[in-house]
């Protein structure tokens, strides 16, 4: 048998068959159903590489035309399925048409089966490229947008089981190290509500916190952890450019640092009334001396160059800065106030109140 197509004025297509030479059948077909029949034999995974890579101006009206359908949901599994890992790790459109097909699914409308495919293939493809944050921004969205789904909180129960296990197995290295990275930008409260509803689950890790010493608050967030260290009033040998001063009375200090990382991204300095516990509401003060912004914020760029690897790392950032050089730049008469607060300490009513707290400012 042999099929002869003949293409017509770039608009229609004569499609013949022949069986020993003589010609059994004749078919007339638009350009666009003649490729579509053609695509049938092809693999998803090449039709889906076509749509992004090749053809990646129209993938948006193409799930346009899908959006009210069911057609749209198997077209997700499917493409999850076969997702390739190179382009998907690789070539950015690939990514950005995932991202928003995924969001076009009205997962209210699907059956529970459904997304739980959905959870599941894209959990399949991790195992291949566990560190690509593209799946970590996929499976984040998903897990996200099903939990505050009342209908479709079954389908979190059967998933992190799922998810679990392949973090727990000892022969899934790789997935561990994502399921490590995806667990930072996943909110805490509605994880730690998905666990419990897990009966027979294992006991499992969210976060590890080493507390620097003088730590009095800490607060963990999906992008960073805070802390708030308490250096107690003393004094302390401080330097004006080349000039050192010994014993420069300092009030109680509040310092706040923000780690992403293993680094610190902000850091603030403030000083709080010397009785009682540091708390959220304690209320805060400007920091007397120079290097310190009227926000609270530090003028020194040297924390930026140090890598925290342990608590005890974290909790020599306050001293360092403030053993640090000081000049005029934030504070015209800072030599005046090392000279005259040398050898004794700094009076609780010479500071300028915040009209913040501590929960404020961190």
């Amino acid at each position: 048998m042999q099929i002869l197509a003949k293409f017509e004025n770039g608009e229609r297509v004569t499609v013949e068959r022949y069986e020993q030479d003589k010609k059994v059948g004749t078919r007339r077909l638009y350009i666009n159903d003649y490729i579509v029949s053609l695509m049938t034999e092809l693999p998803i995974s090449d039709i889906i590489q076509h749509i992004i890579v090749e053809r990646n101006y129209d993938y948006k009206e193409y799930i346009k035309s899908l959006e009210d359908t069911e057609e749209l949901s198997d077209f997700m599994v499917q493409t999850m399925q076969h997702a390739d890992r190179f382009y998907l790790g690789k070539n950015k459109q690939y990514q950005l048409f995932l991202k928003y097909a995924l969001e076009k699914v009205d997962l209210l409308q699907l059956h529970g089966e459904v997304v739980e495919n959905l959870f599941v293939s894209l959990i399949d493809q991790v195992k291949g490229l566990p560190n690509e944050p593209i799946y970590v921004q996929l499976l984040d969205e998903l897990l996200k947008r099903v939990i505050t789904i009342d209908t479709k909180k079954e389908v979190i129960g059967r998933v992190f089981p799922i998810l679990i296990k392949m973090a727990s197995d000892v022969n899934s290295k790789q997935l561990r190290e994502w399921f490590e990275l995806a667990i930072p930008h996943i909110d805490p409260l509605w994880l730690i509500e998905a666990l419990g509803r897990l009966k027979d689950a294992e006991e499992m890790k969210i976060a590890e916190l080493e507390i620097p010493k003088n730590c009095v608050l800490a607060q963990v967030t999906t992008k960073r952890h805070i802390y708030v260290l308490e250096i107690p009033k003393s004094r302390f040998r401080v330097k004006f450019h080349n000039l050192a001063y010994e014993d420069v009375g300092h009030p109680r200090l509040a310092c706040i640092l923000h780690v992403q990382n293993k680094q610190v991204t902000k850091m603030k300095l403030v000083a709080v009334p010397d009785v009682g516990d540091i708390s959220l509401e304690t209320p805060i003060y400007h920091y007397p001396y120079s290097n310190v912004f009227d926000n609270g914020v530090v003028c020194w760029n040297g924390y930026k160059d140090e890598i925290i690897n342990s608590g005890k790392d974290l909790a020599t950032m306050p001293l360092i800065f403030l053993s640090g050089t000081n000049n005029t730049h934030l504070q015209s008469n800072v030599r005046e106030l090392f000279e005259h607060y040398s050898g004794q300490d700094f009076p609780a009513e010479q500071l300028r109140p915040f009209g913040m707290t501590i929960k404020q400012i961190m």
